[in-house]
This record gives C-alpha cells, structure tokens and sequence, in this order.
C-alpha cells in the first residue's frame, strides 16, 4: 500500500512539474511585427506579419549566438556575412550587428540555400543582388524599416508567399521578385515606384496594395502576372511598356493621375493597319493619314476603365484606343478643347518595337458613365449609353471597384467584399445560403441575395433594395451595411457621391 501511494506521489510531482514547464514555455512575448513563443531552447513565431495573418514557424537555437550561423569577414568598422553557416537551421534571423559592428549582406550570400524563412534585423540598410536568388523553401521573409535598397534578382525565384516592403523603400527595385511564383500579395507600403520586370511571371500575384504614394510602375513590372486582379491605380501618373501584360484576371484599371502611358499588351499581331509610337500618351499615324493624336491602348482582359484626361492645349485631345472586351468607361472630367474622342476595337496587337495594331472603330455596346454635361452630350453624339456616376469615399477616400455603384429603389448598391474590406470587416461568403457574412468589432452583418432584409447580430433590419448579383458581384446596400457597423452616411447630391464616415 505504501508503495502504490508513493507512486501516485511522484506520478503527482511529474505531472506537476511538467504542468509549469508547459506554462513557463508558453509565455508570449513580443517582436517586432509578430509575437512568439519560447519551447524549450527554440523560440517558435505564432503571430502576425503586416497582412495579419499567421506565419510559418520560426525557430532558433537560444543555446548559441545568431552570429554562429554564417559565415563573414570582418573589418575595422563593419562586419559582412558572406552565406551560412555549417549548422545553420532552416530558419534564420539575421542579426544588425556582430560583434558590435554594423553588418552588410554580401551579393549571392544566401543563393540557392534551403532556407524556409528570414527575420533581418533593424540596421541593414540594403538586400544586394542576388541575396536570396533561387530559395525556393524560402516562404517568409521579414524586413526592417531600415532596409532602403532591394537589389536587383534580390529574392527573385524564391518561394515567398507575400512580402510588405519597408516603410523607406522608394523604389522595389528591378527585377527583385521576377518569377516569384508563390507570391500572392505585396503591400509596396510607401514605394513611389515599381521597377522594371520587378513582379514579372508571379502568376499566383492576386493584390497588390500601397499607402498612396506610387506614382510610376517601369516596363514590364507586372507582366505574367496572370491572377493579378486588384491593384490600385488611382495615383500613378506613369507607365512603362507592357506593364501588365499577359494579365488576364485584371478587369477594372483606374487612370485617374494618369499623364504618360505606354500600353497594356496582350495580343499577336494580325495587320499592319496602325502603327504606334512612344510619345506621352501614345501616339500614333496611319500610313495614309500622318496626322499624329494622343492614344491610349488597353488589355485584353479590361471590361471598366475610369480616366482623367491630363491638361492640355492640343485643340484635337487624341483618341482612346481599346479592345472589344471594354464595356464601360468612366469620364472624372471632360475639358471643352476635346475635339476628337475616338473608341476603337483593338483587333490585334504586337508587342514587337513595331507596335502594330489592327482597329475597327467602335461606339455602340459602350456605357459611358461621367457627371456633367459634356460627358452626357459626348455619349449622345457616338450614341453610346449613358448613366450618372456615382461615387462612394469611406473617410475621405473614394472606393474603387470593378463593377460600378448604381442605384436602385433610391438606394445606392456597391460591390459587397469592396465595402466590407473598406469598413474594415472581415468578409465571408456562404456559397448554399448565398449569403455575405461581415464581422467587425463584435458585430456580425448578414444578406442574403434577394431578401429585403438585413440581419445585425440576429437582429432583422428590413431594406428598400435586396441584395442582387450584377456582372458575377454581390452588389449590397451601401447605407444599410455601412450604419450597420456603426459609421455615419451622407449624401452629396452636387457630386453625386455617398460619404462614409467609419
């Protein structure tokens, strides 16, 4: 008997022991961007990156310094790490200083290693040239704000799945993520600028996000990326050539600070009926007419386009040319020096330096959208349908989406995922209801396509308009969402346009 209670005892004490290990081992703490826990001698990362979602694990040995796991030279003033160590896990942190001293990645360091994720350190300032070439495990990479300089092939072939550039990068840097083909989102963060092939064949690219700052994306920064469908255009003024070539999930681009253009190609050539040439806007010549326009050419996959047109003197504005799959184009202004706008079906195209182009004029089966009278009277005149713009801003910024605002029964519809997102929901779909379900703050919102009525939290909120599908989007009430999550909505008839307030 004594000796089955003294083994319960001790069954106890371990129990008991292993208990407050398990608890002292799950403590968690704070780095950075992402929050981690500690096992035994490993540090193991459960948190969030700059997309809020969680990482892949990331582990290291506590037993010994970072520094042990390279390789590098050290001079008076600097230290620079030239690849891995022999006993290196798969998964690093890259330290800012060794020994004291500021530390610098040496070109190719960490070419086609088997590492699956990187944590760098505040104090490096540049990704050189090759660093991460052809790491293909590589899933996760985190960089500090104080990297500036991403070099060129930087992380190019690698198996990163989403990246966010540091907040100082002006420039992603050419051909930095070329043929990334895991990679799936990109926050370009306060980038000015895509480079040239930058993002060229990342087929699996789906959104591309910035703070507002872009302003330019060089030739060829897109192309490939053929599941590249939501990228905010709204403040480049620039293009380089064939930017989205090849991007055939792209359907809506807005041009709004549009000034020079180069072209979205995506067709072989088929005539010789047009020639083009690099000139701001392009401009082009028939072989039989040289007189010289200002032209605009779009992709294939393209059915919305908003535009404003630049500032001008040119007595004759140009012409737009575009592809048959084009079916609305939204006019932000229309200057009254606008002699010739002509709309055109671009038949074929080459992507050759000859930029030759087959066209066949073409007016009707267009809805032309716009809020003043010249765009009225122009859409009368090439007898292209009309209807009023209506435009939606959540806290002073207007929401683009593919599919337009309309209004029906006097309410305004959006596409649902578009205002959800902008409200900062979490949006869901149940595909054998066909009900859109949105969570914020506590606050469920649910409609179910073609019922007049909204559910907060269980409670039924009837609505003037039911939720509809229009061109494959689930359009919502703007009003009856938006209040349901607690913002305020007014209405600016001179612009047409409803004002959130989140």
């Amino acid at each position: 008997m004594k000796k089955v209670i003294s083994l319960i005892i001790v069954i106890c004490i371990v129990f008991s022991s292993v208990a407050v290990l398990a608890e002292e081992e799950t403590e968690v703490k704070k780095y950075d961007d992402f929050v981690y826990i500690t096992e035994g001698d490993r540090n193991v990362i459960i948190g969030t990156d700059a997309f809020g979602e969680t990482l892949i694990s990331n582990t290291k040995d506590n037993s010994k310094s970072q520094s042990d796991y390279f390789t590098y030279d050290e001079a008076d003033d600097n230290v620079t790490i030239t690849g891995l160590g022999d006993n290196a896990p798969m998964d690093i942190v890259i330290p800012g200083e060794i020994n004291g001293k500021k530390v610098i990645l040496e070109t190719d360091a960490f070419e086609y290693e088997k590492i699956e994720s990187v944590i760098i350190e505040e104090g490096i300032t540049e990704i050189p040239q090759k660093c991460f070439y052809n790491c293909k495990n590589l899933k996760s990479v985190i960089l500090p704000d104080s990297v500036t300089v991403l070099g060129y092939l930087a992380f190019a072939n690698s198996g990163i799945e989403e990246i966010a550039l540091p907040e100082f990068v002006e420039n992603s840097g050419y051909s930095t993520f070329f043929e990334c083909s895991s990679l799936k989102r990109v926050d370009l963060n306060n980038a000015k600028s895509v480079g040239l092939f930058s993002f060229r064949y990342c087929d699996s690219l789906e959104t591309v996000t910035h703070s507002g700052n872009l302003t330019g994306i060089a030739d060829f920064a897109f192309a490939g990326c053929s599941g590249l469908r939501n990228i905010d255009l709204s403040t480049v003024e620039s293009f380089g050539k064939n930017v989205f070539q090849g991007c055939g999930s792209l359907s809506f681009v807005n041009l709004q600070s549009l000034k020079e253009w180069e072209g979205f190609y995506s067709e072989d050539v088929d005539d010789e009926s047009m020639m083009l040439k690099s000139q701001g806007f392009y401009s082009h010549h028939t072989y039989s007419d040289p007189a010289e326009y200002k032209a605009l050419l779009l992709g294939t996959s393209i059915d919305t386009v908003r535009i404003r047109f630049p500032e001008t003197e040119d007595e004759e504005l140009g012409v737009i040319f575009i592809n048959s799959t084009v079916k609305n184009i939204v006019f932000d202004n229309f200057p009254e020096n606008i002699n010739r706008w002509e709309f055109y079906s671009a038949k074929s195209i080459d992507t050759s330096m000859n930029r030759k182009v087959k066209l066949e004029k073409k007016h009707k089966g267009f809805t032309i959208y716009g809020k003043d009278d010249g765009v009225r009277e122009y859409a009368e005149m090439v007898g292209a349908e009309y209807r009023e713009l209506i435009d939606i801003t959540v806290d002073g910024k207007t929401l683009y989406s593919d599919v337009l605002p309309y209004i029906k029964n006097d309410r305004t519809l959006v596409p649902m995922r578009a205002i959800f997102e902008a409200l900062g929901a979490e949006v869901s779909w149940d595909d054998a209801t066909k009900t859109a379900i949105g969570k914020k703050g506590g606050v469920e919102v649910k409609i179910t396509i073609g019922e007049n009525v909204l559910y907060k939290s269980g409670e039924a909120i009837e609505l003037d308009a039911a939720a509809e599908i229009t061109n494959d989007r689930t359009m919502v009430p703007v009003r009856a969402i938006s209040e349901a999550f607690g913002s305020t909505v007014e209405w600016d008839n001179d612009t047409k346009t409803a004002v959130i307030t989140n």
